[in-house]
């Protein structure tokens, strides 16, 4: 109920009078950039948490689907989150199983999260917004030695909202 008030609000203070109208389709544009990309994301973490349960529940280790809930829950925090994972991974392999077996169950999670950082994730986001990778990783580097986790996980839906407002990333369906 509020955004219009709050793009109306920003318009007024970020452009001219005769530029308002674009300033509004502007932020309305990143603000949906930035949906589609939050979709994206969370549907491929999706894939990646029942792909770790069903592997999980293959190899026969407890709590599978807790571990891909969680999987899906902490691979939002780039880099950080999916280190987490292994660790917990090896500790609950090492306590479960004896011998080789109990390194399995964190190889097969950085295997999938291998898949799915160098193939899945650039190819169904690159659908949705085409990035240039180096500024990808300058705003990740920036938003985790700024804010920690929290700011890996925000660097790129703000990289998008200021190339949005800057007409670096147009809008796919604006004629």
């Amino acid at each position: 109920l509020t955004r219009s008030e709050i793009y109306s609000w920003a318009a007024i203070r970020l452009s001219v009078p005769t530029e308002r109208a674009q300033t509004t389709r502007r932020l309305l544009a990143a603000e949906r950039k930035v949906s589609h990309y939050f979709l994206a994301i969370s549907l491929v973490n999706f894939c990646l948490g029942t792909a770790l349960a069903i592997m999980l529940m293959v190899e026969g280790a407890n709590d599978a689907v807790l571990w891909g809930v969680t999987a899906f829950l902490l691979n939002f925090v780039p880099y950080l989150g999916p280190a987490t994972i292994v660790i917990g991974l090896l500790f609950a392999g090492i306590a479960q199983y004896d011998g080789a077996m109990s390194v399995v169950p964190a190889l097969s999670f950085l295997g999938l999260a291998t898949v799915e950082g160098q193939f899945i994730t650039p190819s169904v986001v690159g659908r949705q917004l085409s990035l240039n990778p180096l500024l990808v990783f300058i705003s990740l580097i920036f938003g985790i030695w700024l804010w920690g986790p929290l700011g890996g996980v925000v660097a790129i839906p703000l990289l998008v909202w200021v190339l949005v407002l800057n007409d670096a990333l147009s809008e796919p369906d604006a004629a």
